[in-house]
C-alpha cells in the first residue's frame, strides 16, 4: 500500500515541484525587475535634474541677480532697459546648455522674456512656479505645451529650472528665474545612465533566478533521490516476505542494492561458518560474474577484513588494488563499497558494489543505504536459513 503512495509523491515531485517554483521565481524576479527598474529611473532621472538645476544656480543665478533690482519685479521690462538687459542675457547668459530665461514677479506676471511678446503678460502660476515663490528650486521637462511657451515649441523638450530671487540674502523672495536648458544632450546621458543600470540589474536577477531554480532543483533531486531510495527498500522488504526460492530473493536483493547506490555490478558474498570459506552466491551487472570468479582472490583481504571489523570500506580508487587492476575485457574498476552482513552480532558476508564506467565515488548516503539493505538481505538469509533446517 505504501509503495503506490511514495511514486505518487515522486510523480508529483517530478512534474510540478521544480516546474512551478521556476514559473513562479520568474514572475517573482522579473515583477522585482519591474519595480526596481522604474524605481532607479525615477531616482536617475531626479538625480539629473538635481544636479542640472544646481548647476544652473551655481553658474547664472548671482551673475544674472547682479543685474536686477526691485524695480525690474515690480513691472515689466521696457525700451531701453529690456534692450540691455537681453543684450546682458544674449551674451552671458545664452549658451549651448541654456536657451531661454523668464523673469517672474509673484503675481505670475513675466517682467522678462527672450521673446518680447509675452513681457507684460500674466499666465496662471503653475506648480514648478509656486514652489519656487515659495522659496524651493523646482525642476520640470516640459513639452513646452503652456501658454507661455509658444516661442520655445521650436525645440522638442526642454527643462526648466525655477529659482527663488531674493535681492538680499535673508530678504524676501521677489519673483523667480525660469531657465531653460536643453533637454536633448542630459537625455543621451539619461539614457546610458539607464542602459548600465538595467543591464546590471537584468544580469544580477538572472544570477539570482538561476541561483535559486539550482537551490530548489537540487533539493528536488535530493527529494527523489530519497523516494528512490525509501522505494527501493520497500521492494526489498517485500522481496524478502515473498515466497520465492532463496537464491531469487537474493539475487533481486543484490540487483535492488547494486541499482538504488548508482553502481554498475554488485556481487553477495557470504562466509561459510565452519570452514570460513567465502562464497560469491549471487551477483548483478555485465561483470558480475568476472568480479565473482576472478577478483575474488584478489578482493578477499578487502572482505576479511570488513567481516572482522564490522565497518564498511569504501574504495575511491579500487583499479589500484593489488590484483584488482584489469578485468577479464581489460576494463579497471573505478570505485568500490563493501558492507557487512550481520545476523545476531555476527558478519556472515558482505554486499561489495563496483563502479566501472563512472569515476564518482560512492558517498555517505550510499554507505548508510547499503547497510540498511545489508541487513534486510542478512535478515533474508537468516529466516532461509532456518526454514531449510526444518
Amino acid at each position: 500500500k505504501e509503495l503506490p503512495r511514495l511514486q505518487g509523491v515522486r510523480h508529483v515531485i517530478e512534474g510540478n515541484l521544480l516546474r512551478q517554483f521556476a514559473v513562479m521565481a520568474l514572475v517573482v524576479v522579473v515583477g522585482i525587475g519591474l519595480v526596481l527598474a522604474w524605481g532607479l529611473g525615477q531616482l536617475i532621472l531626479q538625480n539629473t535634474l538635481h544636479d542640472v538645476s544646481a548647476s544652473a544656480k551655481d553658474s547664472l543665478y548671482n551673475h544674472i541677480l547682479g543685474r536686477l533690482s526691485l524695480e525690474d519685479f515690480a513691472s515689466p521690462m521696457t525700451g531701453d532697459r529690456y534692450q540691455d538687459f537681453h543684450r546682458f542675457v544674449q551674451e552671458n547668459v545664452v549658451s549651448d546648455r541654456t536657451v531661454r530665461l523668464k523673469i517672474w514677479n509673484r503675481d505670475g506676471l513675466v517682467t522678462y522674456a527672450n521673446d518680447p511678446t509675452i513681457v507684460g503678460e500674466t499666465f496662471p502660476i503653475g506648480d514648478e512656479l509656486r514652489e519656487a515663490l515659495r522659496g524651493k528650486t523646482a525642476t520640470e521637462v516640459s513639452d513646452l505645451q503652456a501658454a507661455e511657451n509658444v516661442a520655445e515649441r521650436g525645440y522638442r523638450r526642454l527643462i526648466e529650472v525655477y529659482l527663488p530671487v531674493r535681492l538680499s540674502e535673508k530678504g524676501e523672495i521677489v519673483g523667480a528665474f525660469e531657465i531653460y536648458q536643453k533637454w536633448d544632450p542630459i537625455e543621451e546621458h539619461i539614457q546610458e545612465l539607464y542602459a548600465f543600470t538595467y543591464s546590471t540589474l537584468g544580469l544580477g536577477l538572472l544570477g539570482l533566478y538561476l541561483s535559486l531554480t539550482g537551490i530548489v532543483g537540487r533539493g528536488s533531486r535530493t527529494i527523489l533521490k530519497q523516494q528512490r531510495d525509501l522505494e527501493a527498500l520497500y521492494r526489498t522488504g517485500q522481496d524478502i516476505r515473498s515466497d520465492s526460492e532463496t537464491q531469487d530473493i537474493l539475487h533481486r536483493v543484490i540487483a535492488d542494492t547494486t541499482l538504488l547506490v548508482g553502481g554498475d555490478n554488485g556481487v553477495l558474498v557470504l562466509r561459510d561458518t565452519a570452514t570460513g570459506k567465502l562464497d560469491a552466491v549471487a551477483g548483478y551487472g555485465p561483470k558480475a560474474e568476472v568480479l565473482a570468479k576472478e577478483y575474488l582472490p584478489a578482493l578477499e583481504g578487502l572482505v576479511r577484513q570488513v567481516l572482522q571489523s564490522g565497518t564498511p570500506a569504501v574504495i575511491g580508487e579500487a583499479g589500484r588494488l593489488a590484483g584488482f587492476e584489469k578485468s577479464a575485457n581489460g576494463a579497471s574498476p573505478k570505485s568500490l563499497l563493501c558492507v557487512p552482513l550481520k545476523v545476531r552480532g555476527e558478519n556472515i558476508g558482505v554486499l561489495n558494489v563496483t563502479n566501472y564506467g563512472k569515476a564518482r565515488a560512492f558517498s555517505h548516503r550510499d554507505v548508510q543505504l547499503l547497510v540498511e539493505l545489508a541487513g534486510q538481505a542478512a535478515i533474508a538469509i537468516e529466516q532461509r536459513a532456518l526454514f531449510d533446517e526444518l
